[in-house]
Parts: structure tokens; sequence; C-alpha cells
């Protein structure tokens, strides 16, 4: 199997109009991980966010293309940025680690 091609552990920790989760994927790239993430957002109480709030931050993504491609974080390694904009003005911000995973 290709390295290119392995699923690797993501975490994801979001921030949104002060409600802050953590969540786990196992994809092949970070845009990977931040899709699985935005799948998410359709399953009532996802991430801890009201019904009205991951709605309108499901609504403000789209569909399952990457509005804005995650950043990686200047002098650091494995570690992504990117913002989702919800409905209303508002935003979400989202940071992505390549995790290790214990053996």
């Amino acid at each position: 199997m290709a390295a290119s091609s392995r699923k690797r552990l993501y975490t994801v920790i979001m921030e949104f109009e002060g409600t802050t989760s953590a969540s786990q994927f196992r994809a092949t790239s970070v845009e990977a991980a931040v899709r699985l993430w935005r799948k998410g957002l359709g399953q009532a109480g996802s991430y801890g966010l009201k019904e009205g709030q991951h709605k309108r931050l499901a609504d403000g993504y789209g569909d399952l293309e990457l509005g804005t491609k995650p950043a990686l974080l200047d002098g650091l390694q494995n570690a992504w940025c990117t913002s989702v904009l919800a409905k209303r003005n508002s935003s979400a911000l989202l940071n992505i680690i390549e995790t290790v995973p214990t053996p």
C-alpha cells in the first residue's frame, strides 16, 4: 500500500458560537478528514451543537467540497487551520492535527 493512500488519524477541534468540540477521523488526507467532519454535521446533536447551529453551519458550508483548503500552520508539522462560514455572518474555526494513535 502506498504511503499516500494510507489512512491516518486526524483530530478536528472546532470552535463555533461558544461551543468547542473535538472529533477524530481516519482519512487519507487532511482535506478528506475535513470532508468527513462536514458530513457529520448532518446528524442531530453532532459535535455538541444545537439543532439550529449545526443546520446553519452545514447550510453555510454547502456541498462536501472544501470552501477553504486547510492551511498548514507556520512553524508546525501536521497542524492545519481552516474556517467554515455559517449563515447569519458567523464562522467556525477548525484546527486539524494529524494525530499519532497509541499502540
